[in-house]
């Protein structure tokens, strides 16, 4: 499976986001009822997949890093309106006034983010261009 795409959501009063209609229309298609969420590392954000995928990996024996890491994730339950809750634990440590997030594709995986992450992403990428339009003439 994968997203792409960038999509700004609210977050409701009872800490529910939806998930953009493309994850969902994929979600539907693929028959999972759950996604699962890891922080990441180096950044404050959320990234994550929908179960299945995840389970292909911790079903790969092969590979314990993986199969271990994947231990560290937080399934969500799809409701039928396409909504996941997010817990308070993680509104308060990664979006701790945020009203409203931005989910962005990233082939097999989607990630989660801070709203103010799109405006500095955006930022940094006219910046690249530029500086590659510079080189290039």
């Amino acid at each position: 499976m994968r997203y792409f795409g960038n999509f700004k959501r609210p977050i409701d009063g009872k800490k529910r986001v939806s998930l953009p209609a493309v994850f969902r229309l994929s979600a539907e298609d693929r028959k999972f009822k759950s996604v699962i969420l890891f922080k990441g590392i180096t950044e404050n954000f959320l990234f994550g997949a929908g179960s299945d995928a995840v389970s292909r990996i911790i079903d790969d024996k092969s590979n314990h890093a993986l199969e271990a890491a994947c231990r560290l994730g937080f399934e969500h339950i799809v409701d039928q309106e396409g909504r996941i809750r997010l817990s308070d634990e993680l509104l308060n440590e990664m979006f701790p006034s945020a009203k409203e997030i931005l989910f962005v594709g990233a082939g097999g995986k989607f990630e989660i983010r801070d709203i103010s992450y799109w405006d500095e992403a955006q930022e940094r990428a006219a910046k690249t261009a530029v500086d590659e339009l510079y080189k290039a003439l």
